[in-house]
């Protein structure tokens, strides 16, 4: 019954997610751009290009729509900007974007200087975009979730002397998994209702962990499905 509620949960959030408001882009250079200079206001700037541009405006607001209260704080801080490749060129005064502009990048900085505080040619976990904003630009920004959470340990599974565990680097919203033959790195997608999604940094298989002692699950990225996989034991601060 808990593997079944806790899938339920998943399905249940991510539809949710998908209607979910979507964040408020400026796209008139004209505006957006003599906003950011007066105080040096920090821009952030999602440049659409090429390949994959609908999927990953999906997946931009899809990060951003459970965590209302963190987008009222980031919009009071940042002025964002979304531009098309083949309707504008960057506009004077920005740092070269990676790719020379041919792919599609979300980049956090400011007017004048002569690079990037962080760019991403993927959607980062909105735990990421924030402690970005935070470290580097020095904004005051709540965290948009917190968890008690360290650690994930499963059973032993292909041998009767290891045990796989996933242990939070710092705040996240990094992973590292011990696997027999070395390490992997994860990456939170943040909380699904009781579950947290990591994803594979090097691929796209993702895993949704429980917060206290139950089942995990795998998500399959053919068939779009998630099937449970191992209990699991957490472990907190």
């Amino acid at each position: 019954m808990g593997r079944l509620r806790a899938l339920g949960t998943i399905l249940l959030f991510l539809q949710a997610t998908l209607s979910g408001e979507a964040f408020t882009w400026l796209t008139d250079t004209k505006t957006a751009i003599p906003a950011t200079e007066p105080a040096g206001k920090l821009l952030l700037l999602y440049w659409v290009a090429g390949p994959g541009a609908a999927v990953f405006a999906q997946e931009l607001e899809r990060a951003f729509a459970p965590w209302p209260q963190w987008r009222r704080e980031l919009s009071t801080q940042l002025t964002a900007l979304r531009l098309r490749s083949w309707e504008n060129r960057l506009p004077m005064g920005l740092p070269p974007l990676p790719g020379n502009g041919s792919t599609n990048v979300l980049a956090l900085g400011r007017t004048g200087d002569t690079d990037w505080l962080a760019t991403w040619t993927e959607v980062p976990p909105v735990l990421e975009l924030s402690h970005a904003a935070v470290e580097l630009a020095g904004l005051s920004l709540a965290e948009p979730y917190s968890l008690e959470v360290t650690e994930f340990d499963l059973p032993k599974l292909s041998s009767p002397t290891f045990q796989r565990s996933f242990v939070r680097q710092n705040k996240g919203p990094y992973w590292i998994e011990t696997l027999e033959d070395g390490t992997r790195t994860w990456k939170e997608e943040g909380p699904v209702g009781s579950l947290l999604v990591l994803r594979d940094s090097n691929s796209s298989l993702k895993a949704a962990f429980p917060l206290v002692n139950d089942w995990c699950f795998l998500y399959n990225p053919v068939a779009q499905s998630w099937s449970p996989w191992s209990q699991v034991l957490v472990k907190n601060r």
